[in-house]
């Protein structure tokens, strides 16, 4: 929680308060685990990645973009806790890549919520 509430005292990302609190962050550690176990290819890639799209060149980047827009979806709509208040906002490029207008999310919205309830309500949450 230590990383948590630096991202909150700063008003940063979760990723740059990890580095700043820990000297590493989640994606340095996803991808030694990635690595370790073998996870090569979209899994990998958007586990090394998703906060440094920007650069990531390889062949699955758009898996790896739409891990980016849903990471940034969930944590604006705090579906789950990933401690994130302040996620980094993301440009343009994500939504060309992917073809799609940023404003699906205001659109899915409710549908999604809807489906988290029914989750919710079927694993007895």
């Amino acid at each position: 929680m230590l990383t948590v509430g630096a991202a909150d005292r700063e008003r940063i990302p979760l990723f740059k308060a990890e580095d700043n609190t820990l000297g590493i962050n989640h994606c340095t550690t996803g991808s030694m685990i990635a690595t370790a176990w073998k996870l090569e290819g979209p899994i990998g890639d958007a586990i090394m990645n998703h906060h440094s799209y920007l650069e990531y060149e390889g062949a699955h980047r758009d898996i790896v973009f739409s891990i980016v827009a849903a990471n940034r979806f969930a944590s604006v709509m705090e579906i789950g806790f990933s401690g994130d208040r302040y996620p980094d906002k993301i440009g343009d490029q994500i939504w060309e890549t992917l073809g799609i207008d940023s404003d699906i999310f205001l659109e899915i919205e409710k549908t999604v919520n809807d489906e988290i309830e029914k989750a919710k309500i079927f694993l007895r949450l």
